[in-house]
């Protein structure tokens, strides 16, 4: 009876030890894993007072760029009236250009009068 209780106190002995050891282990762990928690948390607000920071000038930036971009089309319109302009004029003066009938025409005219 003696050799089996001094057996079960090793036993009992052994896994006392074996629990300190793994509640040692958790207790790192847990330690190890709360310090990549607050650095990521750290990192995370980091990134979003950066975004929060960049969103007005992004945003600036794309009204300006929408801004010259309706200006560009303005332009454009202006250009393709003046073009249109010019080509109504450059009909107006063919339409004033007599045609080889009615030059032939003229020059038969000038030959009978002579």
């Amino acid at each position: 009876d003696a050799r089996q209780t001094q057996e079960m106190s090793r036993q009992i002995s052994n896994v006392e030890h074996s629990l300190a050891e793994v509640r040692g282990s958790v207790t790192e762990n847990r330690e190890q894993l709360e310090e990549r928690l607050e650095e990521s948390m750290g990192a995370l607000t980091a990134e979003i007072t950066k975004i929060a920071k960049e969103t007005p000038a992004l945003k600036k930036a794309q009204k300006a760029q929408e801004d010259a971009l309706h200006t560009f089309i303005d332009q454009q319109l202006v250009d393709m009236g003046s073009v249109n302009t010019s080509i109504q004029e450059v009909a107006r003066t063919l339409n004033e250009v007599p045609t080889s009938k009615q030059v032939r025409e003229m020059v038969t005219v000038v030959e009978v009068a002579m």
